[in-house]
């Protein structure tokens, strides 16, 4: 079980055996495995070479960094930290600055069920300092590594931990390190994209709402004529995809937000809500409503409904509707 079983590249120190990871800590062969929930931390490291092992394990939502607290202090108080000199970046590498430098998610995630959500707030932003130096994130600040050879990198503080830099069939670049990879976000998949698509969207639907209910009030004060049937049910079913929406987002956030009163834990990490079940239905239903708002939108143009600046704006709500069916399918809280 301490045999290599998948290395990710031949320059690589760092790999899979059979339940272990292999990887390198102070020039010592290294194999562990850790697990961690937000109850329990433990870390297994067995070092064959040197015939040692080390097993620590603690309870408790507040002791994530012990584990690797200890065994780093045990490895270095145990084990000769001294390396050769320390690499600098090559005289080149402004050049190659944009392969690495950009934002980044983790390949070790959840892509298929709602929890790929998760992600967005999870991505990395990798940059490459003025003097070469390439910057990745991580607990306590951002690590510095340098490119030993083209696609190689070597971590400053830590010698022996190197970083390849790849690109797979659809040519985005990932960043491989051990058992996991860091992938390079194309520009539909960035935080920025996202936040921005959704934040459009929801105020545009919101003012829109604020606006059909404020000319309703002021309608019915100046005693106007009624909208004809076809403009009012254009709106009426705008107003329910709108409150859909609405209800959706609340009714995930009450849902999701609820904690185990003695551990302050969101419940859901320990099993599917019942009310999420019921939650997922509405955007189906928004669903209805979003095509019925493609069609009135068609029609507004064709039947000449109310001002050329009103059908602008409804064809407008409509994109914003579409953009946010488009995110929920997007994040899998939509399947169709």
């Amino acid at each position: 079980m301490h045999g290599p079983l998948s290395i990710f590249d031949p320059r690589l120190k760092e790999g899979a055996a059979y339940g272990f990871a292999r990887i390198h800590s102070n020039g010592q062969l290294d194999l562990w495995h850790n697990g961690d929930t937000f109850l329990f931390h433990t870390g297994l490291h067995l070092l064959p070479e040197q015939n040692l092992g080390f097993f620590i394990s603690n309870n408790g939502s507040e002791g994530s960094g012990l584990e690797a607290a200890v065994y780093k202090a045990f490895m270095d108080h145990y084990f000769s930290t001294q390396t050769e000199q320390e690499p600098v970046p090559p005289s080149n590498m402004a050049s190659r600055a944009a392969q690495y430098a950009g934002e980044y998610y983790s390949s070790r995630a959840n892509f298929t069920g709602i929890e790929k959500i998760m992600g967005l707030f999870a991505h990395a932003q990798i940059s490459v300092d003025a003097d070469g130096y390439v910057l990745i994130p991580s607990q306590g600040g951002a690590k510095k590594a340098v490119e030993v050879e083209p696609g190689l990198l070597q971590s400053v503080d830590d010698p022996w931990k190197q970083i390849v830099m790849e690109t797979n069939a659809k040519g985005q670049n990932y960043l491989t390190a051990g058992t996991a990879s860091l992938i390079k976000a194309r520009w539909y998949e960035t935080q920025a994209f996202h936040f921005s698509v959704l934040g459009i969207s929801l105020l545009v639907l919101l003012f829109t709402l604020i606006g059909w209910v404020v000319a309703s009030i002021v309608r019915r004060i100046k005693k106007r004529e009624p909208q004809s049937l076809l403009p009012r049910l254009a709106r009426n079913n705008g107003v329910a995809f709108i409150l859909l929406m609405v209800a959706f987002i609340i009714g995930l956030i009450v849902v999701l937000s609820k904690s185990d009163p003695a551990l302050g834990i969101p419940l859901f990490l320990f099993e599917v809500p019942v009310g999420l079940r019921y939650v997922l239905i509405i955007p189906f239903i928004a669903v209805m409503a979003g095509i019925g708002m493609l069609g009135f939108s068609a029609l507004a143009w064709i039947k000449h409904f109310w001002t050329l600046v009103g059908r602008l704006h409804y064809t407008l709500a409509t994109l914003a509707a579409w953009a946010m069916l488009l995110e929920l399918v997007y994040w899998n809280f939509l399947k169709l």
